[in-house]
């Protein structure tokens, strides 16, 4: 018997390193499942699935120059994928205390799998980046060529969401702006200049067709012919640079046929030239880090893709402050062209804001819907019945009916908190409201820190579906109504498309996901070291587009708010394997 237990001994002393391998394997697999909330009812594709892992663990090796930077990067993503799970399963289940004793101990059971299975992942992927090569040898002409044919193609196969929701998608804010074009109202909730830039279209297409249907179609095939046009610019942008042409082939398709790019084409809203402005600004700055002489055609793109980040939303100019530090740092050496122009831009759009909106009588938004995330959190405490004072809950009560936000608060939307609050004596106390939410915070701090999480959860949790955009309406307004012209069949497979129901569809609409790719980015380009320290400069900004959503947005996952993620995201993800044309000297 004693020799039986040491030859044991001594066979697992041999093979003790693929023991643990394979225990790390079934523990990360197993963490994997809890988290995508598939716990019973295993099958033969959950076989092969821990098959795959197991296989992985044995296959690929640590190296320890990356180990460091892949500990940091698998932390950080562990951490947005383990508590975003149960911020989510507490938005589901309508739970208010999230995290008890119980949730902790999964949430740190959890945490260690996926964080075993994403260290390996990262330390492979960021120990063979620096040979990865997606750039081909060959001399290539006429990228002017390929601009025009990208052009045609992706506007050709947007077609059909045109005719399908003839004269174009319109939600309850598309129709306020249309209301304001009809009735001259001159207000900057939504973007003055914006909607005037619509506007003037859309009287365009009255006076040629003596028709708002078809005037509201002629925006629509504006907005179709510009949005393409900036696709197609990126296509060429990737051409011209000798990315590989299975590579530039892929992402003319992507922009062709993925459902949010084509969808949002035919939307009529200012987030879709918006979006198109952050990726003409991510190419220009790209073209203008990555060479010695700024071209004008560079600096034009440039000034264009700033004025409409700058008008065409209201939380464009919070972006360029965030941008600006960082512009002036990455262009020091060309600062007497940069900084002329960085001054001319906010001194156009403070100009335009102040003095020229002030004669034109153009009024302001209320103050209030900047005040969402405080709000949220004040309705939470209220909706827990959290921790107050005497002076704090009659204040309070002078601006919102505690049973009435109990009913209708709501963790991932403002609205409901907002739409029931006093907003005249909110507006006039705003002050006294601040002071009482930072008293709260020291109160409830635990509350607060609910609150946000789920306030905010779509932007940095990878696996949020949410509404994504508006649908065919029979709703006529100003003569603007929405009609089919698609035959039945080829309608049932746009809708299909357009579906969040299939799985995958989380890779297209998961706006968390995309905020992580744009990181990843940011860490690939770090270790390629393209651009030396300029590559800061064509992320900041997306990383301002993501800060100005984590401190102020209303909904815990608006697509639209940050389809400019997404109609960059191609760029963003190949910009790191761009060839260096910096001089040494610079």
């Amino acid at each position: 018997m004693q020799e039986f237990f040491k030859e044991i001994q001594k066979n697992f002393s041999k093979y003790k390193s693929n023991i643990l391998k394979i225990i790390l394997a079934i523990y990360s697999y197993s963490s994997i499942l809890m988290i995508i909330g598939i716990e019973k009812n295993y099958n033969v594709f959950l076989l092969l699935g821990l098959l795959a892992i197991v296989f992985m663990f044995f296959k690929l090796k640590i190296n320890k120059k990356m180990n460091k930077l892949s500990i940091l990067i698998s932390v950080l993503i562990s951490l947005l994928i383990c508590v975003g799970n149960v911020v989510e399963n507490s938005m589901t289940n309508n739970t208010l205390n999230i995290f008890n004793v119980r949730i902790l101990f999964k949430l740190l059971i959890t945490f260690g799998g996926v964080f075993i299975f994403l260290n390996l992942l990262f330390n492979t992927f960021f120990t063979k980046i620096q040979n990865i090569n997606l750039l081909c040898q060959n001399e290539r002409k006429s990228d002017k060529k390929i601009f025009f044919i990208s052009w045609g193609m992706i506007f050709l196969l947007w077609l059909p969401y045109f005719l399908r929701y003839f004269p174009g998608i319109m939600t309850l804010d598309s129709r306020v702006q249309l209301s304001y074009i009809e009735d001259m109202i001159f207000r900057n909730n939504h973007p003055f200049i914006q909607t005037w830039f619509e506007g003037g279209i859309y009287n365009l297409g009255k006076f040629l067709f003596n028709n708002t249907n078809m005037a509201m179609g002629f925006y629509t095939i504006i907005q179709m012919l510009i949005l393409s046009a900036i696709f197609a610019y990126a296509v060429k942008f990737l051409y011209k640079h000798k990315f590989n042409s299975i590579i530039v082939v892929l992402v003319l398709f992507a922009y062709a046929l993925l459902p949010q790019f084509a969808l949002y084409s035919v939307t009529v809203w200012k987030d879709v030239l918006f979006g198109g402005a952050m990726l003409i600004m991510l190419i220009s700055v790209i073209e203008m880090t990555l060479t010695d002489k700024l071209k004008i055609s560079n600096i034009i793109l440039f000034v264009i893709s700033a004025v409409m980040i700058l008008f065409f939303r209201n939380n464009g100019i919070y972006i360029m402050i965030v941008c600006l530090p960082f512009f002036i740092y990455c262009f020091r050496k060309k600062i007497k062209i940069i900084l002329p122009i960085l001054i001319g831009l906010f001194t156009l759009y403070f100009v335009v804001t102040g003095p020229v909106y002030n004669y034109l009588k153009v009024e302001k938004p209320s103050n209030v819907e900047s005040l969402g995330v405080p709000l949220q959190q004040v309705g939470r405490v209220i909706a827990s019945d959290g921790k107050m004072g005497k002076e704090e809950k009659e204040y309070l009560m002078t601006i919102f009916d505690f049973a009435e936000i109990k009913n209708v608060y709501a963790p991932h939307i403002v609205d409901p908190v907002k739409n029931h609050a006093n907003r005249g004596i909110l507006a006039t106390t705003e002050k006294q409201f601040l002071e009482t939410w930072f008293s709260l915070f020291l109160k409830n701090p635990d509350t607060y820190v609910e609150a946000y999480l789920s306030q905010t959860l779509g932007y940095w949790y990878p696996s949020v579906k949410y509404w994504t955009t508006g649908s065919l309406s029979s709703e006529n307004t100003y003569g603007v109504h929405n009609v089919n012209l698609l035959p039945n069949i080829l309608t049932k497979i746009i809708d299909r498309v357009n579906s969040l129901d299939y799985s995958l569809s989380v890779l297209c609409w998961g706006i968390g996901l995309g905020f992580i790719l744009l990181f990843l980015s940011i860490v690939v380009a770090s270790i390629r070291k393209i651009g030396k320290d300029k590559y800061f400069a064509w992320y900041i900004p997306f990383v301002g587009l993501w800060i100005t959503m984590m401190l102020a947005s209303p909904v815990f996952a608006e697509y639209r708010y940050v389809y400019g993620l997404f109609t960059s995201l191609p760029i963003i993800l190949l910009a790191p394997y761009l060839k260096n044309h910096l001089s040494k000297k610079d």
